[in-house]
Formats: structure tokens, sequence, C-alpha cells
């Protein structure tokens, strides 16, 4: 075969649309979840030994730090802290969700920098610079430059991991906008023969400069409440008889994250538009920056629009947490236990809901290249962006409301058993049983009996909540950051 007639070969693609786009969203996800079952997940993961230690430590300190009339009665809420609060964690101050979420998505805005921006070894004039071999050094650069700033934010400078993930999130919002929107002016066209490499350099300097001034105004005038003093309530109780009385800190707010949050729904609505602007991509004949500026603001625009919507609907939420009374048996030793219902805005709703228009735009766009959108110009493109809307929104609530499947994909209906949570309130049944054949012990028995459906449902809960949070947590950070590795390897091995 002569060295033309090898390269039409190479060249023509082995398996057309949508062929080639399942292949590779197949094999993203299948990777994907072999990366969370392996690491991260909360029953078996890597990190799950993390979260046991700290469970430990836990323990031992709501065992002890109870009044002298209930001693031992708050134990089990170690458990559930160490899962889900992100700045009471002893051994691991980092958090468990959070510190792999502030790592991938850094990830992500460094396969970004890397891959899109500055896109080094290309056009392929070696083996360097053709597939595997490319798409490698995309993934082995990203991680590792990744690693190497969360670990001087995270371990040297004490960044916790929700501002970490907070700035991986402006990040985002900002670094791909050089590429879909502006169409990397001003290098191109006025200086196209500027190395990729140093074109790359300098867009990052700028987006960089960008993203750490966004935060820092973010944080200093954004936020509301101390970032000190807010921290996770979402199990917390109280023996001294005033159920709005939690652990000490009178209304503090419940959610883990709360008010990074707030800022990062912000940023992640914004992402989505810039997402939905770059997949329309309109005005064409528009010459650069008029346009990109153009698109970026109605971007902004849309994704504030977006955001409100959501903030009025989504976002507004009851949040049940476990309180207890003194008991109503006049028994100090049996408190009776109860689900406070707590009004709550959960502003990472918000971010929860659109994880599933960006994956699905992101696949669309990159995965399937607008196959069948395409032949239709703009009004295809619009047209797949409503049908994203559309097809997100049956998603979500099937996985995050009714019937609610995030748990069982992510293994977070297996933490009531496996963590023992389970063992502790069949544990309350069982004395509940036992008190009931004790002669005057039938009022007794019946506290018992109701404080362990309490803690059934409370602990329960713990399954739901937490893959709540594991699903959109593992969609947004580690799908598109393989995701965006499959664009690097230019869909080999299917192409």
């Amino acid at each position: 075969m002569s060295k033309k007639a090898k390269e039409v070969v190479e060249a023509a693609p082995k398996f057309a649309q949508p062929w080639q786009g399942l292949l590779v969203f197949g094999t993203v996800i299948l990777i994907a979840y072999l990366a969370f079952d392996w690491f991260f997940s909360p029953v078996t993961g890597f990190f799950t030994k993390m979260v046991q230690a700290n469970a430990f430590v836990l323990y031992q300190f709501f065992n002890t730090y109870t009044t002298t009339q209930f001693p031992g009665t708050l134990g089990t809420l170690g458990i559930i802290f160490a899962l889900n609060n992100p700045q009471e964690m002893t051994l691991y101050p980092l958090g468990y969700i959070l510190n792999w979420v502030s790592y991938f998505v850094l990830c992500i805005v460094w396969f970004i920098t890397i891959a899109v921006l500055a896109r080094p070894f290309t056009p392929p004039k070696s083996r360097i610079g053709k597939q595997p071999y490319l798409g490698l050094i995309f993934v082995v650069i990203s991680m590792v430059v990744a690693f190497i700033m969360w670990y001087v934010l995270a371990i040297v400078l004490k960044w916790q991991a929700e501002d970490i993930t907070l700035l991986g999130t402006i990040g985002f919002a900002v670094f791909p906008v050089w590429a879909t929107l502006f169409m990397y002016w001003p290098f191109i066209p006025k200086r196209p023969q500027t190395h990729a490499i140093i074109r790359g350099a300098v867009f990052a300097v700028i987006a960089w400069v960008i993203a750490f001034l966004i935060r820092y105004i973010a944080l200093a005038k954004m936020q509301t409440g101390s970032i000190v003093t807010v921290y996770s309530q979402m199990y917390a109780s109280s023996l001294n008889g005033n159920a709005l009385f939690l652990m000490g800190i009178p209304l503090t707010t419940i959610t883990p994250t709360e008010p990074w949050d707030f800022v990062a729904s912000i940023f992640f609505a914004i992402i989505v538009g810039n997402t939905i602007m770059a997949t329309i991509a309109p005005f064409p004949n528009m010459s650069q920056p008029k346009r990109g500026a153009i698109n970026w603001i109605i971007a902004i625009i849309i994704g504030l629009i977006m955001w409100g919507i959501l903030a009025e609907t989504v976002a507004p939420t009851t949040v049940g947490v476990l309180v207890a009374y003194p008991s109503w048996t006049g028994v100090n030793s049996l408190p009776y236990l109860g689900i406070l219902p707590v009004p709550e805005t959960v502003h990472a709703n918000i971010t929860a809901y659109l994880t599933f228009p960006l994956v699905i735009l992101l696949f669309g766009s990159l995965t399937f290249t607008m196959w069948p959108w395409a032949k239709w110009g703009i009004k295809g493109n619009v047209a797949f962006v409503v049908f994203t809307f559309i097809i997100a929104t049956i998603i979500y609530y099937v996985i995050m409301v009714n019937p609610g499947y995030a748990a069982s994909i992510t293994g977070a209906n297996q933490i009531p058993s496996a963590s023992g949570l389970q063992s502790l309130y069949l544990d309350t049944w069982l004395q509940g049983l036992q008190t009931s054949f004790i002669p005057g012990g039938a009022p007794f028995a019946e506290l018992i009996m109701w404080d362990y459906l309490v803690e059934a449902v409370a602990f329960e809960g713990v399954g739901v909540e937490t893959g709540f949070n594991i699903m959109f947590a593992w969609l947004v950070t580690v799908v598109i950051f393989w995701l965006l590795i499959g664009e690097g390897f230019e869909h080999w091995p299917f192409k």
C-alpha cells in the first residue's frame, strides 16, 4: 500500500455517527463508573476508609460530648457527620465527597488549558502527536498538574475543599470561553503563527487571574453568613429541650456546603449558558471579538435567568433534622426523638439539576458531533438545546426525585447496613421488645419503639441524601472529565 493510500485509509472513520458516538459514550461512562467504584464508592471505595476513620473519632467525641443525664446517646451521630460534614473532619479535614470533587474540577480546568487552549504536539509530525499517545499525554499532564495545584492549595495553603471547588467552578466558566466563544481571538486571525503553547499560556494566565479575582469578590461580597462557623447540621441533635438549638448553634444552616453552593450555583448556571451559546453558535458572519463578547453576554444572561427560575423552584426545600426532646414519660434517661422539618434554600439543588443538561449538551456537541441536528444548521442547534432540557428534566426527576435511583446507582443505599447504622436502630427496636416484657414497662417500651421508628427514617435518609450528592458530583466532575478526555483522544479507537 502506498503512503498516500495508507493516509486515506487511516483518515477514514471506522464508525459513522451515531455508532461512533455511542461507542465513545459507553466507554466514557464505563471508565467514569469504574473510577467511582474503585475510589469513591460510599461503601467500598478507597476514600470510604478515611470516612470510617473519621467515624470512629467522631463516635468517641459524641459519646462524651453529652450531659451526664444522657451519657452515650449521641455517639451514632459521629457516623453521619463523617459522611456529610466537610468541616468537622478530624482526621481528614478536606472532607469525603468534596475532596475528590475539588481535585477533578481542577483536572477539567487543566485539561481545557492543555488540550484545548495550548494543544501541544500538534499537528502530528511524529508518533508523539498521534493517537493514543497524544490522548495519554493530555490525561497524564492534566491530572499531574491538577494534583500539584490541589496539593499546594489544600495541603500547603490549607484551603478547604469547598473553596477549591468554587475556584475550579469559576475557572470552568472562564477557561473554555477563549476557544468556544472567542475562537482563539486575538491570536486567530491576527497572529496565527504564534506557537500553540505560548497562546495557551497567555490564555491560561488571563483566565486564572480572572478566576482568582472573581473568587475573591465572591467570598468577600457575595456569600452570606460566616465561612468559619457555617457547618453541617444536617443530622444534628439537641438534648436541652429546645429543638431549634442544634448542637449549641442556634438556627445554623443545615446544609453542608452553604454558602459556597450559593456562589458555585451561579457560576455553574453561567457554564451551562456558555455551553448553550457555544452549541447554538449564532452570528456566524460577525467578526471577533464582537461576536464572542455578544455571545458571552447572552450566555451570562441566560445563566442568570436559569438560576433565578431554579432558585424559586428546585432550591427551596424542607430538610428533616434529627432532634431529641425530654421524655414525655418524665424519665430523663429515655429521650423522645423527633424529626424536625426545617425549611431551607439549598442552592446545591440548582447545580444538581443543571448537571444533567450540561452533560447531555457536551455529549451531543462533542461525542456525537451534533448528529443529527447539524444538518438543520442553527435551527437544528436550537432544537437540540430544547430537546436537551426536556430529556434532562425527565432524567433528573427519575434519578433524583421519583423513584430516585441515585442512591442505588451510587451504592449509597447500602450505607445504613454497611456502616452499622441499621444495626444501631434495630438494637433500639430490640430494647423496646425487651422492655415490653418487664412489668410496668409498657410506657417505656412504647417510647423506645417510637425512637426506633424515628432513627430508622433518619438513618435510612443518610443513603438517599448521600446518593443525591454523589450522583451530581460524579456527573459534573468525573464524567465530564472523561468526556473531555475522549475528545483529547479524538474518539480513538473508534474513529
